[in-house]
């Protein structure tokens, strides 16, 4: 048997997997803007209200106006949706999480965005203009310095400054998870999980 680390989260109570299909959630990844637009459209008129994308995916943009043409300037519409967008690794430093905050509510155009997750525990340099910086031989250019309680920290701000209605983590570890909750409980942890990446202990599985 697995033993489980269990730490208790925030109150958003909603742990994400990358589980596809999910009646609520449609995640925004690999697709142009044309075809993504096309299908928030889609999802929208089916019911869906909670879309997950990342700066990393480069997409916000194009998520932002399908779901502006939906909200209409109706703030009662805007509140139907829960928006979750993500701190990329190459942000993972604590005086740059405003400003890929920033860029992602811009791109986004909304006010505020209903969770905001670190993307990722490690981080890739920051290049500006490119969000997967490599090497020559291919290979990501990764900062190896990176604080991970210091860029949690920079995150909480963001919650008190009211532009993001929850702040949490994704693809920590257990044990990661437990530090930063040392600091303050993440509303939420986003993990893989399917079967072949089961991560029992983040799950809190057994």
């Amino acid at each position: 048997m697995h033993a489980a680390l269990t730490v208790t989260l925030g109150n958003v109570c909603c742990v994400h997997t990358s589980t596809h299909g999910v009646p609520s959630t449609t995640r925004a990844w690999a697709a142009s803007d044309e075809v993504l637009e096309s299908a928030v459209d889609a999802a929208l008129a089916a019911g869906y209200r909670h879309f997950d994308t990342a700066r990393a995916y480069e997409n916000e943009a194009a998520l932002g106006r399908a779901l502006r043409r939906w909200i209409g300037g109706d703030a009662a519409r805007r509140k139907e949706l829960f928006v979750v967008t993500k701190l990329p690794p190459g942000g993972n430093h604590p005086e740059l999480v405003q400003e890929y905050f920033d860029a992602s509510l811009r791109d986004l155009g909304l006010e505020y965005v209903d969770l905001y997750l670190m993307h990722t525990p490690f981080a890739f340099e920051h290049v500006p203009g490119d969000l997967h910086p490599k090497n020559s031989d291919g290979s990501i250019r990764a900062d190896m310095s990176t604080d991970l309680l210091a860029v949690w920290r920079s995150i909480q701000k963001l919650q008190a400054s009211g532009r993001a209605r929850h702040v949490g983590v994704s693809n920590l570890s257990a044990q990661q998870l437990s530090r930063v909750a040392t600091e303050a409980k993440p509303a939420c942890l986003q993990v893989e999980v399917h079967a072949l990446c089961q991560q029992k202990a983040a799950s809190g599985s057994r």
